[in-house]
């Protein structure tokens, strides 16, 4: 991913009617600078546990969550499961139950495992990517 440079917009605007300049009245609705009004627009920067490069799935799962801006509970609901569970698997604590993966792959839009080379690993990746055991 590329940074991003903030945005700074000016808007240029008349000062507001009645508004005395350096009288010692206290001024109402002005601005600071009354020629001009400054916002800076820019990224919100990622949480530290934000994995860059996400090799589990847990890492993948965070990763997806944290971009969404879901909270675990809230993962947790579209998941089917209990927010302590997301934690786990976020921490690598555990892994999720070969039941679990096709909910998670419809959380992260697909299967982020690397693919397998011969015929029965493709066999046993599509068999758990459907939530089978044998």
């Amino acid at each position: 991913m590329g940074r991003r440079t903030p945005i700074i917009q000016l808007t240029w605007v008349r000062p507001l009617k009645g508004a005395l300049p350096m009288t010692g009245r206290p001024r109402i609705a002005m601005a600071a600078l009354p020629f001009c009004h400054l916002r800076l627009r820019a990224e919100k920067p990622k949480p530290v546990a934000y994995p860059r490069e996400p090799k589990t799935l847990g890492d993948h799962l965070r990763k997806r969550r944290l971009d969404l801006g879901l909270l675990q509970k809230e993962a947790a609901a579209k998941l089917g499961v209990d927010v302590k569970t997301v934690t786990n698997w976020e921490r690598q604590r555990t892994q999720p139950k070969i039941r679990f993966l096709p909910p998670i792959f419809r959380f992260l839009g697909g299967d982020p495992r690397p693919l397998p080379m011969s015929f029965s690993e493709r066999l046993r990746a599509a068999r758990t990517a459907l939530g089978l055991s044998q």
